[in-house]
């Protein structure tokens, strides 16, 4: 049975005293609220320590004073093949899914080796990780599907058109957003999207932005036959249609789409 496994960094802020590795950390406020999203969220949870590479939350650990953050790329890429090589003996690398909480200093070379991966705290700086972390626990707590779908969208980095060709992965849904559209507190998702054919997500976001080509939109397809069908309009026929296609063109009445497209 696949697992999610949860690897938290070590912090600065430490237990002065020989003790288990969860103790150890537990004095910063930023582990806790880590240990607290993972104890929600994985099966298994690991420690990654500068020093003692991965450690279980109840290994008996010194008190130390390392970090990753003043260490070679050449140190880096060795802690990490250690850390790859502990994690092997315990878990599976190309099948279990890992949630690491953990800045780009001890992920960067981990996830060469990781198949499937979630980085809730990508891009965070460290003022900025415990704020991030107090939603996502409220996130995986809330119980209304609705408000969470909101809070979890609300979170993310948002783009507006003129960025498009800055994403930098070719395949996934896009969702929008309008000014002044709300959800209780929360910016309002309008729509949800995506586009059909592998690699287009970039080319389907121009679609709908730049070239404005509306006959490509499903969303624009489905409410019209929507409408269409609850009035029973026989245009309902020729609306199905795929217009993109050239040989479908001449059977469009232009008039006529013009009056699904503003109908209410």
């Amino acid at each position: 049975m696949l697992a999610r496994i949860a690897l938290i960094s070590c912090t600065s802020l430490k237990e002065n005293y020989r003790c288990p590795a969860k103790e150890l950390y537990f004095k910063s406020p930023t582990f806790r609220l880590a240990y607290a999203f993972a104890e929600i969220v994985a099966d298994h949870t690991y420690i990654l320590s500068a020093k003692y590479g991965l450690v279980s939350i109840d290994d008996i650990l010194a008190p130390y004073n390392e970090t990753l953050l003043d260490k070679t790329d050449e140190q880096k890429k060795k802690w990490s093949n250690e850390v790859i090589s502990q994690l092997a003996s315990k878990v599976s690398l190309s099948d279990d899914e890992f949630i690491i909480l953990a800045g780009n200093n001890y992920c960067k070379y981990l996830l060469l080796s990781i198949s499937k991966y979630w980085l809730p705290l990508e891009g965070k700086r460290q003022g900025e990780r415990q704020p991030a972390l107090h939603n996502l626990i409220a996130l995986e707590k809330e119980e209304n599907p609705c408000k969470a779908i909101h809070q979890l969208f609300n979170m993310m980095p948002r783009l507006d058109y003129q960025r498009i060709l800055d994403i930098s992965f070719e395949n996934g849904i896009y969702v929008m957003f309008e000014k002044g559209q709300k959800y209780g507190e929360l910016d309002r998702i309008v729509r949800v999207g995506t586009h059909t054919v592998d690699g287009r997500l970039k080319a389907r976001l121009v679609d709908h932005f730049i070239r404005k080509n509306k006959d490509g939109s499903i969303f624009r397809k489905n409410v019209g036959k929507a409408l269409l069908a609850r009035s029973d309009d026989p245009y309902l026929n020729i609306w199905s249609l795929d217009t993109s296609k050239p040989d479908n063109k001449p059977l469009i009445d232009e008039l006529k789409q013009a009056k699904v497209t503003t109908k209410r």
